[in-house]
């Protein structure tokens, strides 16, 4: 397929898109209710929170060394802003966090920090137009193998800031009366301060296109998709990805649809060289109740075979997932994408009966999440801090547990990501492994000891392993008391002890005594 192109600079629209999203929503509120209460309605579901947050930390071990420890008192002072909202033809969901970061030992330490997931879609032409847009930026590992910490405060040269955004208009409709059909364009920029994807931003661009209808039997369905991606690599290398495929989609019961489909494949993952294969694949979905799902696929691809088995089962006090997949992974696109985090998820899945509404939901969601003190978007380890794509293969189970007093959560995670050829030309985890293995989990437990006041207790434990010999482990367990000052503040006082070792001599230990109060306008 032809290699299609937009000039990158087209990205920076989310950043106006951001904007002009709250500002339609403000538009709308600030319009009479008396005169049309569909308008009145439509503002009261937009919801923006201003908040502001200080926090304290006592470290024995700022510097995370080995042999050098050295204490220091750490205060963050970080105004934020959160949006939540949706309408007749815009929705968007936006969490923004400024950190300032003070030393008390050396004023050379200060520094700032952003955290951003901001996502958003908008009806351009009505049935029609769309555009699809998202904005995420995050701390994040430099390499597996460096040295890892659970606290953003604390100095570490492993860390980087990264930054992705993601466009993606689109149109959809229906084409003769036989035919649904939609063309998207999704193109990501990312970039970070140090790392493999400081310099150059590495970006993405992909186009999607689909025709998918019904047969003469009711019960059987075929879509029919084209798909190309083009990886534009900071060093100047290109990979390319096209795909065309049909498939064939049979409703064997209403709970249960088998699915078959066949095409062709390209790519030029392995070193550059253009490789074609004829592709196929099976799947199955079976939902024998609302509250439960299995879903099932297996496909040969052009770089091997491919699978997916994902379970999901929700009650009215838990939910449970488990899963286990391969494929190709381009960690730049999986960065814009973004993600609220495992729990986070499990959470929105186990209320989906009690909270129907979906603002409603994730906002009962955060809620709870922030009464208990558990971190919404808290990972078991990072991703793979690189350009270049992989092959992944991936195994999860979580779950969460809810009752009148106590909330459990549990993630745990492993994976195997192996480099597809000889690397990109740049540095980073993968161009020095031809394999990494990673695994972990991450636990809470929080009790209610009064309406207003939560006992936490967290454990996260993780291990990289690389094809080279290289190692890291960290274990951490904290325990922190949360309680409800007022309806908008909430304060906190913790204890935190992290360990960590590795192959590379970075071994530390360290503790520290943490406080935080937060006001929401």
């Amino acid at each position: 397929m032809m290699n299609r192109s937009l000039p990158f600079s087209f990205l920076s629209l989310p950043l106006a898109f951001a904007l002009f999203v709250p500002g339609f929503a403000m538009a709308q509120a600030a319009a009479p209710a008396e005169a049309d209460p569909a308008v009145g309605q439509s503002a009261r579901n937009w919801q923006i929170t201003p908040s502001i947050a200080i926090d304290g930390t006592y470290t024995d071990n700022v510097n995370l060394s080995a042999n050098n420890k050295t204490a220091d008192f750490i205060t963050r002072i970080s105004p934020g802003i959160r949006l939540a909202g949706k309408s007749a033809r815009a929705s968007a969901s936006l969490d923004y966090q400024w950190q300032h970061y003070a030393y008390a030992t050396s004023s050379a330490r200060s520094n700032q920090q952003q955290s951003l997931a901001a996502s958003g879609r908008l009806e351009l032409v009505e049935q029609w137009l769309f555009l699809d847009a998202s904005h995420n930026i995050s701390q994040q590992a430099t390499s597996a193998f460096g040295t890892q910490g659970v606290g953003n405060e604390l100095i570490n040269t492993n860390r980087t800031q990264v930054s992705s955004y993601r466009l993606s208009p689109y149109i959809q409709g229906r084409l003769a009366r036989f035919a649904d059909y939609q063309l998207r364009y999704s193109g990501t920029h990312t970039s970070a301060d140090t790392g493999a994807l400081s310099g150059a931003a590495t970006t993405t661009e992909s186009w999607n296109g689909q025709l998918a209808g019904v047969t003469p039997l009711t019960l059987l369905s075929w879509a029919v998709n084209v798909d190309s991606m083009t990886i534009n690599h900071a060093s100047g290398l290109k990979n390319q990805n096209d795909r065309l495929y049909g498939t064939l989609t049979y409703l064997v019961a209403p709970s249960l649809r088998l699915s078959v489909s066949a095409g062709n494949e390209s790519d030029n993952f392995l070193a550059g060289v253009e490789r074609k294969k004829g592709t196929s694949g099976l799947g199955a979905e079976w939902a024998p109740t609302e509250r439960t799902k299995v879903a099932l696929r297996k496909d040969s691809r052009s770089f091997g075979d491919s699978f997916s088995a994902d379970f999901t089962h929700r009650t009215a006090l838990s939910a449970w997932r488990l899963s286990d997949s391969r494929s190709v992974r381009v960690p730049t696109a999986d960065l814009a994408q973004g993600s609220r985090g495992t729990i986070y998820d499990l959470l929105y899945l186990q209320l989906t009966s009690a909270f129907p509404n979906p603002l409603e939901r994730a906002a009962e969601v955060e809620r709870q999440l922030a009464l208990a003190g558990i971190p919404a978007n808290a990972q078991v380890f990072g991703p793979a801090l690189t350009s270049q794509a992989f092959i992944e293969r991936r195994q999860t189970a979580s779950f969460t547990l809810t009752g009148v007093n106590n909330t459990v959560t549990f993630a745990a995670d492993r994976s195997n990501s192996q480099r597809i050829g000889t690397g990109i030309g740049l540095i980073d985890d993968l161009s020095q492994n031809q394999e990494i293995r990673q695994s972990g989990f991450n636990a809470n437990w929080a009790y209610k000891m009064t309406p207003h006041e939560v006992l936490t207790l967290s454990a996260l434990t993780s291990t990289s392993k690389g094809s080279n010999n290289a190692e890291t482990t960290l274990r951490s367990i904290s325990l922190r008391l949360t309680t409800q000052l007022g309806v908008k503040t909430s304060a906190s006082v913790g204890l935190r002890q992290s360990h960590f070792e590795g192959t590379t001599g970075t071994g530390y230990d360290e503790q520290a005594l943490t406080g935080a109060v937060q006001f929401k306008f």
